[in-house]
């Protein structure tokens, strides 16, 4: 049987020998890259999240990335075929975003808004054929060329920690993205209650995954239509 790996028994046995593979495999220079970077996907995208964590408690707003289930759960609201572009608020080390790949959201319809520089290089890349802005979500349209309509957005960010303008001005920028149709799906880690999103948007549903770290929320709006 054929070795996937571009390692062998004695590269175990002989630590230089391992650190010189283990380095030229990073970098692109040998065989089998591509299954090594595979092995060692979680470990850099654990130590990025935790890097951006220390540097911005408040904008991370969380201890540890978002459970598969969740991510899953939240790209499902997404209806396909997608009409214009998934804008992402908050891409993290990419949960949500493989989820809404793997949903079928095609990635050049896909927009990423990531504000922490170390986060939005490892989405760059783990997804290179989707857009990824590093910036704030409260400017962000203006920074996705040609103005696409908007199918949905999918927020990751945490606004119950975040200081109050900064929400407003998330949430503006989320009102003016919008198409009159397209669903804001939001998750959340209070379980009951109102948040700052109801005051603005509709409430549609919304559902509990128990076993996410710690539990959470995800909620479907729409925008809410002058009267």
């Amino acid at each position: 049987m054929t070795n996937p790996l571009p390692f062998h028994k004695r590269d175990f046995l002989q630590p230089h020998r391992f650190r010189r593979r283990m380095r030229a495999v990073i970098l692109g220079r040998r065989p089998g890259e591509a299954a090594v970077r595979r092995m060692i996907a979680p470990a850099i995208s654990g130590a990025a999240f935790m890097g951006a964590l220390a540097r911005s408690p408040r904008t991370i707003g969380a201890c540890v990335p978002s459970s598969k289930m969740l991510s899953r759960m939240m790209a499902t609201e997404v209806s396909l075929p997608v009409d214009g572009v998934v804008v992402e608020l908050g891409g993290g080390t990419g949960r949500i975003t493989s989820a809404l790949l793997e949903r079928g959201v095609p990635p050049e319809q896909l927009v990423v808004v990531e504000q922490s520089p170390s986060l939005a290089d490892l989405l760059r890349k783990r997804f290179p054929k989707v857009q990824i802005i590093q910036g704030d979500a409260a400017f962000c349209y203006s920074q996705i060329p040609g103005s696409p309509r908007v199918h949905a957005v999918v927020s990751g960010l945490p606004l119950l920690s975040l200081p109050k303008v900064v929400v407003e001005n998330i949430i503006c920028q989320i009102s003016s993205m919008l198409a009159a149709d397209a669903p804001l799906i939001q998750f959340t880690y209070r379980l009951n209650g109102r948040g700052p999103l109801h005051a603005t948007f509709d409430s549609l549903h919304f559902r509990t995954i128990l076993f996410n770290i710690p539990p959470a929320r995800v909620e479907v709006f729409r925008r809410r239509e002058s009267r």
